[in-house]
C-alpha cells in the first residue's frame, strides 16, 4: 500500500538553511514490521509491514477506509499499535510517553488552529527559536502566506490552511515528516502548491512520509 514517489525538487534559495546535510547510508527513518490495531473486534491493521529511508518522498496510498489514518497516527505517536513493532526516528513507538518525544512534523488531515490567530502569530507561538521572527518570515514566504500571514487564520481557506499546517510542521526544523491526506478536499491549484511544499521538503534532504487516496 506504499509508494516511493521520485519527484522533481523546487528551487528555493532559502531552503539550504533548514537542510539536514548527507544522509548517512543504512539508516531508516521509520521501520514497522507486522503492525496490527484492532477496535472493539474490528481489525483496522492485518500486519502492516513498511521501511522507509531518508531524504525520499513516499506516498502511502490506499482507498478510503483501507486504514491509512489508522497507520498514520500510530507513526505520529498519537495511537498505540494492538501488536508489531513500529520505529520512528529511530525510537521505538513503545517506549515514548509523549507524541513530541518523536521530534516528527506531523500534519493532521484537518489541522486545527486558533481561528483568532494570525498566521504569523500561530507560527510564532509554534516556534521555540529565538531568532523565530526571522525564521516565521521566511516560512511564510516559502508557503505564499506572506501576503496574508497578518490576516485571521479563521478566513483562510482549506489550501491556506493546509500550507500554514506544513509550515507549522517545519517550525522546528525535524527531519521526518509525516502527513495524513494532506492533498484531500483541494482544487488542482491547491494540490499543486501542497505538493511543491512537499518537493521542497526533499530538498531540503527531508524524509516525507503522506497518505493520500489519489493516485494523480
Amino acid at each position: 500500500m506504499g509508494m516511493a514517489y521520485d519527484m522533481p525538487v523546487c528551487q528555493s534559495d532559502w531552503t539550504d538553511r533548514f537542510s539536514v546535510g548527507r544522509k548517512k547510508e543504512g539508516i531508516q527513518m521509520i521501520v514497522v514490521d507486522c503492525l496490527k490495531k484492532d477496535f472493539k473486534g474490528f481489525q483496522a491493521l492485518k500486519g502492516l509491514d513498511m521501511h522507509v529511508e531518508p531524504g525520499e518522498i513516499y506516498g502511502f496510498i490506499g482507498q478510503n477506509g483501507a486504514g491509512k489514518s489508522t497507520a498514520i497516527n500510530i507513526l505520529a505517536g498519537l495511537s498505540r499499535p494492538t501488536a508489531g513493532r513500529c520505529i520512528v526516528n529511530g525510537q521505538d513507538i513503545a517506549d515514548t510517553n509523549h507524541p513530541g518525544d518523536l521530534k516528527i512534523g506531523y500534519l493532521p488531515e484537518d489541522p486545527k488552529f486558533y481561528s483568532w490567530m494570525t498566521a504569523r502569530e500561530t507560527l510564532e507561538y509554534l516556534s521555540d527559536d529565538e531568532g523565530k521572527s526571522g525564521r516565521v518570515l521566511e516560512i511564510l514566504r516559502w508557503t505564499g502566506l506572506a501576503d496574508a500571514s497578518n490576516r485571521r487564520v479563521g478566513g483562510y481557506s482549506r489550501g491556506m490552511k493546509q500550507r500554514l499546517g506544513i509550515g507549522a510542521a517545519l517550525i522546528r526544523n525535524p527531519k521526518l515528516f509525516i502527513f495524513d491526506e494532506p492533498s484531500s478536499a483541494l482544487d488542482p491549484e491547491g494540490r499543486s502548491e501542497v505538493l511543491r511544499l512537499i518537493e521542497d521538503l526533499k530538498r531540503m534532504g527531508k524524509t516525507v512520509l503522506f497518505s493520500t487516496h489519489i493516485l494523480d
